[in-house]
């Protein structure tokens, strides 16, 4: 049997106990390194990663831990830095969205991964979920996409980094672009893009609130809602529509049984399509099932299959167009042209509308 991958990850949240574990679970790898800016997670570490030696460097960890891949989950302001170290000192790197601030650092990104012979992936684990994959699936039945209305939605009123200008937040980058990548992968190249982009909450720094509307090459139009303030439903949700009919769709990140995807043919009635829940369920976000441990598979089948590696960041700089062009649309309250150059988040501070309470 093959040695297997040294794995480190950089950040143990959320998502860095997310990617320790679906690595732990993968034969063909041993997570060897943990790094955490605070302490405090080195008793968690240990007690779920015992063989896994706990940094608070995470400079240390990349340079001198012996790994192969290193595993980025950290603030977005951070990654930057982080995925520049881990290329040049030769590793694989998946890599959390945004990977990056704005346009002019993924230039930046692009330019080192010119002839860079280690893969590296930028993480979008939403097509991965089973939900996203039977609509990927029926997408043929309803003829030609002209318009998706997305709607991602939770109540939340904690003040985290994910809050503040300084890490890069916003729920545009934090969760409404997982929608905007499933849009380039059904609908590809967008044109314009108006966006909305509010703070509502006193004490937070970026948009929680984000409405953008979408124009596509194919004539398509995406409606994008996404915030804080919807007590009802903690979903990611959208329909379809296409010529010959139409797809909504359900699911949540946290609840296995919101997993729902109801399909219109032309004068046909409604059809409840069946999403099966797969055996692998992830402990953090069950809501996503196995798309975690799907992602994480694939990204070390590349690795391990000896074929060349293929590093393309075009998905990306579709997404990063799109969130930076909703910003500068906030900005001038016009229509922008995409695909957006190059763009600096620098200036973004008093971009966003914001919303006192009386």
């Amino acid at each position: 049997m093959a040695e297997k991958l040294k794995v480190g990850v950089v950040g143990y949240g959320k998502m860095g106990k997310v990617y320790a574990d679906w690595f732990s679970e993968n034969e063909n790898c041993e997570v060897c390194a943990v790094y955490n800016h605070s302490a405090k997670r080195k008793s968690e570490a240990a007690a779920e990663h015992p063989g896994a030696v706990f940094y608070e460097d995470w400079r240390e960890m990349i340079e001198n831990g012996g790994l192969d891949i290193i595993g980025i989950c950290s603030p977005t302001n951070e990654r930057m830095a982080q995925m520049e170290c881990a290329v040049k000192n030769h590793k694989h790197v998946i890599c959390e969205k945004p990977v990056c601030m704005d346009m002019d650092e993924l230039n930046t990104l692009a330019k080192l991964l010119e002839g860079y012979d280690k893969k590296f992936c930028v993480a979008s684990e939403l097509k991965y979920h089973p939900v996203i994959r039977k609509v990927t699936e029926l997408l043929p039945q309803i003829g030609t996409l002209f318009y998706i209305d997305f709607h991602y939605s939770m109540y939340r009123t904690e003040i985290k980094w994910k809050h503040l200008y300084q890490s890069g937040g916003g729920i545009l980058r934090e969760l409404g672009q997982h929608l905007l990548d499933v849009a380039t992968i059904w609908l590809g190249q967008p044109q314009t893009v108006y966006g909305r982009n509010m703070v509502v909450m006193p004490g937070r720094e970026v948009e929680d609130v984000t409405l953008d509307l979408i124009t596509y090459e194919s004539g398509a139009v995406v409606n994008l809602v996404s915030h804080y303030f919807d007590h009802t439903a903690n979903t990611y949700r959208g329909s379809v529509y296409g010529t010959r009919g139409q797809i909504d769709f359900e699911l949540s990140s946290y609840d296995t049984d919101v997993r729902h995807v109801t399909l219109y043919v032309e004068d046909g009635p409604a059809q409840k399509i069946e999403v099966v829940l797969p055996e692998a369920i992830d402990r953090i976000y069950p809501g996503h099932m196995d798309s975690f441990r799907t992602e994480i598979g694939i990204f070390v089948d590349e690795i391990c299959s000896g074929k060349p590696i293929v590093n393309d960041l075009g998905n990306e700089f579709t997404n990063m167009s799109l969130i930076d062009g909703s910003y500068v649309s906030e900005q001038t309250k016009q229509p922008v042209s995409l695909p957006i150059r190059s763009f600096s988040s620098a200036g973004l501070k008093d971009v966003y509308t914001k919303f006192e309470s009386k």
